[in-house]
């Protein structure tokens, strides 16, 4: 088997070298993603508290109302 003695030196440290930008790349764009996802989180649980304060503000409206009715 003659595989390794056509190996080409220059492409072989060619498709290293592309594979080592795109471990950077992926490992950057982890780190990105990690950060959106805390962000979203975060925004999603601001959101839920907004409507369960609105919830609680429009019971006691409604409360008050029914009260002023009877």
């Amino acid at each position: 088997m003659e595989v390794a003695s056509t190996l080409n030196p220059e492409l072989l440290a060619t498709v290293i070298e592309k594979m080592e930008e795109l471990k950077e790349s992926l490992k950057a764009s982890m780190a990105e993603d990690t950060i959106n996802e805390a962000t979203a989180k975060a925004d999603y649980l601001k959101l839920v508290k907004d409507i369960n304060d609105t919830l609680v503000s429009i019971n006691g409206l409604l409360s008050a109302a029914n009260s002023n009715l009877t």
